[in-house]
């Protein structure tokens, strides 16, 4: 009997398969085939038992036998290698690789095991010349070789390696978690912050696996302590007890250095899960706080409620010529204010020290200063600052008067109030002579003196008219 069979990887039957009917003859063939499954199950079993043996603690038996899993640690060079996720880099000297194996029933006589690889750094170029590596290596035995891939993917799947860079495409990744023929790469966690963290969680456990006993000298203190009692960083490699970090670090948070806390040696800035592994959990919080003020910070639309029991981060409206409204309110406490002044809201004129920022700003920000405000309310604001420096307000109707000389004697001209300049007190005939104020001034006397020395072509200094 002739009977097509549908192809079938695992096992790579051929196509075409004969039966022969059931003689004498065929029975033989029958028992030649179930002492071959026998002989194939026998040698998984001595296999899984020399796994037993060879990886405890790193060998998983999942779904009764049928699937295994065993992990494979990986040490680099001591200046290990670097492993960049976007903004964020560091450098590690262990990795980890999980080699997951599905069993077939034709293992390991006919077909090599399913299987995938499981990391958080492989890539693509590097699985297919692993894949390539272990598939020739089983075709050139077949018979157990587990072992040999094991030993083979600790020293080698690593081999070559500089940089490690995470991104979040990356070509080769599957999504399927389960053995296939042939092998499949699989990345867990399959995000590449949680790739990321992964990295610098498992060399980090390494490490402190590894040196745990080992005795280290305190950066700070200058103590001697056993390794545990340390807390290394992940970004550079300099060592302090737990509490002298803990002191350091609390006492910057509550001085209000929480924006930037580094490392008392190098200054490379801390991990947020490294600050809470140190500190009391309210001076976390407020570190965490400082850290969100200063993101936000930098963000041009962002201002704060000027109000100090208050201190809320405020968006500010953008009006439709481009620039930002001079109102702010705040959401949390309801305050209305000058983005500009940080005062109360007076209004879209200008500020009370308008004058003081413009005097003080620079050509471009004149400019910007003047796009927001028109230049009719940069005229009104010189004008009103020359006003208020070379004139004085008449005490009866408070209007401006300017002196240019003559006596002190004064009569405003718009309501005919008679007073005196110097001491802007009521006039009256006899006021020059029973008061300390004089009728003219100093500036009077050079005046004069200067108008005779034009007259007469002469040349008069300042204080020769004085007398």
């Amino acid at each position: 009997q002739v009977q097509l069979r549908p192809p079938d990887a695992a096992d790579r039957t051929p196509l075409l398969e004969v039966r022969m009917p059931l003689t004498e003859g065929s029975t033989d063939l029958a028992a030649t085939e179930r002492a071959t499954m026998t002989d194939a199950a026998e040698a998984r079993a001595q296999e899984l038992e020399c796994l037993r043996s060879m990886y405890e603690g790193e060998l998983r038996e999942l779904d009764g036998g049928a699937l295994l899993e065993v992990d494979i640690p990986i040490s680099l060079a001591d200046e290990g290698v670097l492993v960049a996720c976007g903004a964020q880099s560091a450098r590690v000297r262990h990795l980890a690789l999980v080699l997951r194996v599905g069993v077939s029933p034709n293992y390991p006589l006919t077909s090599a095991p399913d299987f995938a690889l499981v990391s958080a750094w492989l890539d693509a170029r590097t699985h297919a010349r692993l894949l390539s590596e272990l598939i020739a290596e089983w075709e050139a035995v077949r018979e157990p070789i587990l072992v040999g891939w094991v030993e083979r993917l600790r020293a080698e799947a690593a081999e070559g390696l500089v940089e490690i860079v995470l991104e979040d495409v990356e070509c080769g990744w599957q999504p399927s978690t389960t053995p296939v023929a042939g092998g499949v790469l699989v990345r867990e966690p399959s995000d590449v912050r949680g790739a990321f963290a992964a990295l610098l969680a498992e060399d980090a456990r390494r490490v402190a696996a590894s040196t745990g006993t080992q005795i280290v000298r305190c950066g700070i203190c200058l103590c001697n302590m056993i390794y545990s009692d340390f807390v290394p960083f992940t970004i550079c490699s300099h060592l302090f007890c737990s509490a002298c970090l803990k002191t350091d670090l609390e006492g910057r948070i509550e001085q209000g250095d929480a924006a930037a806390l580094s490392c008392p040696q190098c200054r490379a800035a801390l991990l947020p899960n490294e600050v809470q592994r140190l500190v009391a959990p309210a001076l976390f919080a407020q570190y965490e706080s400082r850290q969100l003020q200063s993101s936000l910070a930098g963000m041009e639309d962002i201002c704060w409620c000027p109000l100090a029991h208050c201190q809320a981060a405020v968006i500010m409206d953008c009006c439709e010529n481009g620039q930002f409204d001079q109102l702010g309110r705040c959401p949390q406490c309801a305050h209305s204010f000058c983005i500009l002044c940080r005062g109360g809201w007076h209004g879209h004129g200008p500020c009370n020290d308008f004058k003081a920022k413009f005097d003080a700003a620079s050509p471009a920000e004149r400019e910007v200063l003047e796009a927001r405000f028109g230049s009719s309310v940069i005229a009104e604001m010189h004008s009103n600052a020359w006003i208020a420096s070379a004139t004085q307000p008449c005490p009866g109707c408070r209007g401006p008067i300017e002196k240019n000389g003559g006596c002190n004697h004064i009569t405003c001209s718009k309501c005919k109030h008679e007073w005196c300049w110097l001491c802007r007190g009521k006039y009256t005939p006899e006021h020059f002579m029973t008061t300390a104020c004089n009728v003219f001034s100093s500036d009077f006397f050079r005046e004069v003196a200067r108008a005779i020395a034009t007259e007469a072509g002469g040349d008069w200094g300042t204080d020769e008219g004085e007398g």
